[in-house]
């Protein structure tokens, strides 16, 4: 898991590569975005505003895709292990 302090970290570590570019394209649409509501950028990014408190108590593993979490505002707790585990 990386975690990065700020959007602009985030464009200088991955500047490169359209998936990484669609991730900003969509952060930088955040006023156009509905909370709850499924967008979509070309086949290679999907997201979504998440209001609230998460209520999950599932432990997600992806092999081919992976997840990137920008926080508006609050926090979260992440809790992650080898796929071996």
């Amino acid at each position: 898991m990386i975690v990065l302090e700020s959007l602009e970290q985030f464009k200088v570590v991955y500047r490169n590569g359209r998936k990484w570019n669609r991730c900003v394209e969509a952060i930088n649409n955040i006023q156009n975005i509905q909370p709850e509501v499924m967008y979509s950028i070309g086949d290679s990014l999907v997201y979504m505003v998440t209001e609230g408190e998460a209520a999950t108590e599932r432990f997600e593993g992806n092999r081919r895709y992976f997840d990137v979490h920008y926080y508006l505002a609050g926090t979260e707790e992440v809790e992650f292990a080898p796929k071996s585990a």
